[in-house]
């Protein structure tokens, strides 16, 4: 999909290991592909463009290929949709409430499955052979060879090989991790490569021969939670964006690539309302379908507006890349497909068709499943510090929205880049440390609360000199708890 000949990408890399007996596999499989593929085949019929650039590694041909494999789907939605109707018939009132809604979910999802004869690339060979999307390799370590170990030619072929027999010879490739060799190049134009996602923040030697120059300054944008990795961001104009979009037909100065990085994850880890309810083996929690769905599509709005605002500044960028998380972590998981859906839908009436080349980056799915316990510790940690989402949200879209604005004002500009960062990491490192190590909330509040702290000040117009000012306000007192700085602003 070169961005001559459409405006709006999205991608989606499915990143799966070699094994066919992982549990997580098949839930992932279920909980989020196939209902991606369901939202997208339902877009193609309603007449909704899916400019659509999917990423699939060998690993996930060969066991998306398997009939066992595509069975063992089956056998767990029919066990899920199952479990939902005994809750509907016989559980208590708050689960009846929201088992019925799951039941039919799952049953709808292995009619999907049975339209598909089992056969779980073949949404991806009829939207290909449609050309409504793009199919290309994800070419990474897990794919082409051990880690650190050179791309060349034979250790290129075999995943190469294995995806033209799927779908036919690429038009594109997705690159991260390895190390790039002469003969990667050499490879990729061999088999007719046109263009290439290369993963800066995965290749830290991706400079070295790769024909890519240093994309201009830019900005990370969070309005939710980041888990599970660092937030890649840095505006030194060497860092960002984590991924490049390249044409090779282009010449090698000719900056076809992204220059803005936009990044949205864990939906699923968002203010999502729960039922409860108590069964012989203990509490069990359910997320809110209507909640998850009203969400889903809040932010899917939310970033068609930032990103309409965002091509009214000076600084205005070549190409936009999105990144939404795509993953099931112990929960069940529903938001995703809604998501994209609201976002494929709203983005022709958004204007952002016409505007410039948008290419939205999915990486699907990227974790195995948390255990029993942390999945709990999470889930009671995050009970308490609910009440943090919207404060966190509202203020992280209040410095975006200054940071385009001062674009005349260097340095509020780093002022207002410095407090954004600092926000975003210790949001990550905080849900990183609950997630892992199952900390209280009460400190995992105090470290965010600083940061918001320092942010609303920020936001009012008080200046900010040093760390130690930044926070000595906050830390002498817990009288900011409960909100009324910066939510009182919000809509103002």
């Amino acid at each position: 999909m070169r961005s001559g000949s459409q405006t709006f990408g999205l991608l989606l890399v499915a990143n799966l290991p070699l094994d066919p007996n992982a549990e997580w596999l098949v839930r992932c499989t279920a909980e989020s592909f196939l209902p991606t593929m369901d939202v997208l085949m339902n877009c193609q019929r309603d007449g909704v463009p899916t400019p659509l650039t999917l990423a699939v590694s060998a690993g996930a041909i060969e066991l998306w290929s398997r009939p066992e494999f595509s069975k063992a789907v089956g056998t767990y939605l029919e066990d899920r949709a199952r479990s939902y109707a005994e809750a509907w018939q016989q559980g208590p009132t708050p689960l009846r409430l929201v088992a019925g809604w799951y039941e039919q979910r799952y049953r709808h999802l292995l009619s999907f499955l049975d339209s598909l004869g089992g056969d779980l690339l073949g949404p991806l060979r009829v939207m290909k052979k449609q050309n409504t999307i793009d199919v290309i390799p994800a070419l990474n370590d897990l794919a082409v060879g051990p880690a650190g170990a050179p791309w060349t030619a034979a250790a290129l072929g075999s995943p190469i090989g294995r995806f033209t027999d799927a779908f036919g010879a690429p038009k594109g490739a997705w690159l991260s991790g390895g190390r790039f060799s002469p003969e990667t190049d050499q490879v990729l134009d061999a088999h007719g490569v046109r263009y290439t996602f290369r993963d800066q923040a995965a290749n830290p030697n991706l400079g070295g021969g790769s024909r890519l120059r240093a994309s201009r300054s830019g900005i990370a944008y969070l309005p939710i939670h980041e888990v599970s990795e660092q937030p890649i961001w840095d505006t030194a104009t060497n860092m960002l964006p984590s991924l490049c979009y390249r044409d090779r037909g282009a010449a090698p100065d000719a900056g076809s690539m992204s220059s803005t990085l936009l990044l949205a994850s864990q939906l699923h880890h968002t203010a999502l309302a729960y039922h409860q309810s108590r069964t012989e083996g203990g509490e069990r929690e359910l997320y809110d379908p209507m909640a998850a769905k009203l969400l889903a599509r809040r932010h899917a709005a939310h970033f068609a507006q930032f990103i309409r605002d965002s091509q009214t500044s000076d600084d205005r960028c070549d190409h936009l890349t999105v990144s939404v998380r795509l993953e099931s972590l112990g929960a069940v998981w529903v938001e995703g497909p809604w998501f994209l859906e609201s976002f494929l839908r709203n983005a022709p009436a958004a204007g952002l068709q016409q505007t410039l080349p948008l290419r939205v980056l999915s990486r699907f799915p990227a974790l195995p499943l948390i255990d029993e316990h942390q999945t709990n510790e999470l889930r009671n940690n995050w009970r308490q510090t609910q009440w943090l989402d919207a404060r966190l949200d509202s203020c992280t879209a209040q410095l975006v929205t200054a940071w385009h604005r001062e674009a005349k004002d260097p340095e509020r500009r780093v002022a207002l880049t410095q407090v954004l960062r600092e926000l975003t990491s210790a949001n990550h490192e905080t849900y990183r440390t609950m997630l892992v190590q199952g900390v209280g909330a009460e400190h995992a509040g105090d470290q965010i609360q600083g940061h918001l702290s320092a942010a609303e000040r920020l936001l009012s117009g008080r200046k900010v000199s040093s760390d130690g000012a930044r926070y000595a306000a906050y830390w002498g007192s817990k009288s900011e708890w409960g909100g009324s700085g910066l939510l009182s602003r919000v809509g103002s």
